[in-house]
């Protein structure tokens, strides 16, 4: 999956072999990294931990897609269509990254998407159907009932990590379209809680 200037997919699917950026430029051995702006500030910044940990969720969310297309489980129609809706999610949390790394006070990027409204409701019909398919009971879970199921339960506490980096941020800034960030990342992490107890029951591991 490519996220390049040459978009097939709100960004995604530029020429893997265009140099975009360079993998080692020497430019944080100073321990500083930069934001969209241009503007440099230390690694340790909270800002830095939210970028790494909606990466780390991105990354979750395709080790989730992954399992839901292996061949045992792609042949449930179900799991099939649950892979198209996460990868749109993956898609999301790239754009999350980017209205995270734009400082406040400074104007988003020309044509820069932003999490809105729309996508916190896209979760919120996402979660109430899959809950029509889950079956939860008033308990506490141990994951690992099932393959995809672990990855699930996995992806929801990256994003629920992610979340709280978020709302630091957030309460430093106070810029609304990181708030829509937030938002978003609550209902991401709900919606991965739903899909984990739906997966268990679907595929479970041989006893």
């Amino acid at each position: 999956m490519w996220f390049g200037k040459e978009s097939g997919k709100g960004g995604a699917g530029g020429d893997p072999q265009e140099d975009l950026t360079p993998v080692t430029t020497r430019g944080g051995d100073d321990g500083r990294s930069g934001l969209l702006d241009g503007s440099r500030r230390f690694k340790d910044d909270p800002v830095f931990d939210a970028l790494g940990y909606v990466d780390e969720a991105q990354v979750a969310l395709g080790a989730c897609r992954a399992v839901a297309g292996l061949p045992e489980t792609a042949r449930d129609a179900l799991a099939r269509s649950l892979a198209g809706q996460i990868e749109t999610e993956q898609y999301k949390l790239l754009v999350a990254g980017g209205v995270m790394a734009c400082p406040v006070n400074v104007p988003f990027l020309a044509g820069q998407e932003v999490i809105t409204d729309a996508d916190v409701a896209r979760l919120e019909e996402r979660i109430t159907w899959w809950r029509g398919q889950a079956e939860l009971e008033p308990r506490f879970f141990v994951a690992g009932d099932s393959l995809l199921g672990a990855e699930c339960d996995r992806a929801r506490t990256v994003v629920r990590r992610a979340e709280r980096a978020v709302v630091r941020v957030v309460r430093a800034q106070g810029r609304e379209e990181q708030k829509a960030v937030s938002r978003y990342l609550n209902r991401l992490s709900d919606w991965f809680f739903i899909l984990a107890r739906w997966a268990d029951r679907r595929f479970p591991l041989a006893e």
